[in-house]
């Protein structure tokens, strides 16, 4: 929908994933992106930080899970709000990055899809 000029959403799905700190979660409401997603908004709760891959849709339609460290990725501090556009042909997969001395396994996670 566009309002003056400037898009905005016309319908949203939210939810919660939480994340671990030992493996990568799909952050989206469902099994599946969002159909005709445009946007998505994350909450990161806790004091864990939420380091982030994007992955792309596969031939088969599907999306592979990522298998390597956080290391090399964009890392959203805790209690942080970030809007991505993103459409429904990227996944946006998340975990949880503790900080020193800090014993807390994974951040529950906000997530809204807007299209």
């Amino acid at each position: 929908m566009i309002n003056y000029g400037h898009a905005t959403a016309s319908s949203a799905s939210s939810g919660t994933v939480w994340c671990v700190n030992n493996a990568w979660r799909a952050l989206q409401v469902g099994t599946t992106p969002y159909t005709g997603r445009k946007w998505l908004k994350l909450q990161v709760k806790g004091s864990p930080a939420l380091a982030v891959q994007f992955v792309n849709k596969n031939s088969s339609g599907t999306f592979t899970t990522p298998t390597d460290t956080v290391a090399r990725h964009i890392i959203y501090p805790a209690n942080s709000v970030v809007v991505e556009a993103i459409g429904d042909g990227v996944t946006v997969f998340g975990r949880a990055v503790g900080k020193a001395g800090v014993t807390v396994t994974g951040a529950r996670v906000a997530v809204v899809e807007l299209k």
